[in-house]
């Protein structure tokens, strides 16, 4: 009778020669403890030799079916050899003779995410990190990285960051936790991982285009285009990136290039659609009306519901002064990408032209949310809350508006009626006498000008300005008799 050793030893090299036990070997060796099919399983299984293991280990669970070792070393044999569903089978084995198997119930949740179970994983790495006095990084990457595909995104980052905290090495957490960041609209905190995550790996088309994601919601097109071309040096294929960088071209004012990469995009029969959509939001910054409206014409004939064609099919039937079916066009757009700056903008401009202010007011504050600050937007806003009788925040945009343009005159003049109105009129008058240096053809800053100093008892003078704003603009006013 061979010693446990011998019999060891027999069978790893009956495993070599012949890859696994034969018929012969097997009566032979069925009076072999359980312990020696064991081993002999655990041995192959470290040795990287899967499939040889597979018998040993199930062998050895014949003779003892409460081995929770032996379950969890099949589970990881089934692992490597991509069988996840029986995997699971035997860790769930595992975790049924040793509810506190921590492994165990870390590569179950492992094998669940393969299958496309993440809700299951996730509950198997809660039970995991529940068990374990000391969690290990990856626990935390794991589940973060769960939650975070999950769409969890706000649990997604304290366990990223865990892990971060455990392994500061560990890239793939930082990643993730970028993009869970991105996602949180927290583009700011998104930057700061990608930049170290960039710095320490070189970086790659994911942090690229990532980064380039962040930098364009912060409003930094420049900087955007740049990160999209690193991605597209790292991916020439990778035509999510060649879209956006299409978009920060357009947004910077060189739409010629933008123009170039739509036409990659409509080379390509999965991203046609769009490319058409990205070329006519070109042409329109271009001011090629037509060619805006054919390539519309072209989306829409290839049945996708894009946003951009919406938005620049608006901006045309706007051009025509057919308001009623531009506002159709701009609801559609941002029911299709709620984040659209652009046409909040425009459709707050026309419920603006339509008098409805407070819906108006509503819609530049999102263009703000979502856009690039400019003072622009909120001089629209502001002169949305002046006419809605909003004059408290009328006057914080005007202020916004002039910090970034102080030579804005169209807000100076604004601001100089919403002083006006809350009884400020030395400071009025001083607004709208600044307005008119800086734009001396601007009827409304006239106007403003005369009402506030009407107000101060400057009467022959407001006559002189209430004339200059009539001559300038007859339609603008219509001074009473009383006046």
């Amino acid at each position: 009778m061979l010693s446990t050793r011998s019999m060891l030893l027999t069978l790893v090299v009956a495993s070599t020669v012949y890859g696994g036990a034969c018929a012969q070997e097997t009566t032979m060796l069925d009076q072999y403890t359980k312990a020696t099919w064991f081993n002999v399983g655990a041995r192959l299984c470290e040795q990287g030799r899967y499939q040889q293991a597979v018998p040993y280990l199930e062998h050895a669970l014949k003779l003892n079916a409460k081995d929770a070792q032996a379950f969890y070393d099949l589970g990881l044999c089934r692992t490597a050899m991509k069988q996840y569903k029986q995997a699971i089978v035997a860790f769930d084995s595992a975790v049924k003779v040793n509810p506190h198997y921590v492994d165990a119930l870390a590569n179950r949740g492992s094998c669940k995410d393969l299958t496309g179970d993440r809700a299951g994983a996730v509950r198997d790495y809660n039970q995991a990190i529940a068990l374990s006095k000391s969690p290990p990084p990856d626990l935390y990457y794991d589940r973060g990285s769960e939650y975070y595909l999950l769409g969890e995104y706000a649990k997604a980052i304290p366990d990223l960051t865990e892990a971060l905290k455990l392994d500061a090495k560990s890239n793939d957490a930082l990643l993730y936790r970028a993009l869970a960041y991105g996602e949180l609209k927290q583009p700011e905190r998104a930057i700061g991982d990608l930049n170290e995550y960039i710095r320490v790996t070189g970086g790659d088309q994911d942090s690229y285009l990532a980064r380039g994601n962040a930098n364009y919601a912060l409003s930094r097109f420049s900087s955007a285009v740049n990160d999209y071309s690193s991605a597209l040096r790292c991916n020439h294929d990778l035509y999510q990136a060649m879209e956006k960088r299409a978009l920060a071209y357009v947004r910077i004012g060189q739409s010629g290039e933008g123009l170039k990469d739509a036409n990659e995009l409509i080379k390509e029969q999965k991203y046609r659609a769009r490319g058409y959509g990205v070329r006519a939001f070109a042409q329109l910054a271009m001011g090629e009306w037509s060619g805006a409206r054919g390539d519309c014409d072209a989306c829409r004939e290839l049945n996708v519901d894009d946003y951009l064609e919406h938005f620049v099919r608006a901006m045309v039937d706007l051009h025509k002064n057919l308001t009623d079916d531009a506002m159709t066009e701009l609801n559609r757009s941002i029911e299709l990408n709620s984040l659209f700056d652009e046409a909040y903008f425009a459709r707050g401009t026309i419920s603006c032209s339509l008098k409805e202010y407070k819906k108006a007011a509503d819609d530049f504050s999102k263009a703000l949310h979502y856009g690039p600050e400019t003072a622009a937007i909120h001089n629209n806003l502001g002169y949305a809350y002046m006419k809605a009788d909003s004059f408290d925040s009328a006057l914080t945009e005007f202020d916004s508006a002039l910090k970034l343009d102080p030579k804005f005159a169209e807000a100076l003049s604004n601001r100089g009626f919403t002083r006006l109105q809350l009884g400020q009129i030395e400071d009025a008058i001083k607004d709208c006498r600044h307005a008119i240096t800086l734009k001396e053809s601007m009827a409304q800053g006239h106007l403003h000008l005369a009402m506030a100093l009407e107000k101060a008892g400057e009467t022959q003078e407001a006559a002189q300005e209430y004339g200059a704003a009539n001559k300038l603009d007859p339609s603008l006013i219509q001074v009473s008799a009383s006046r």
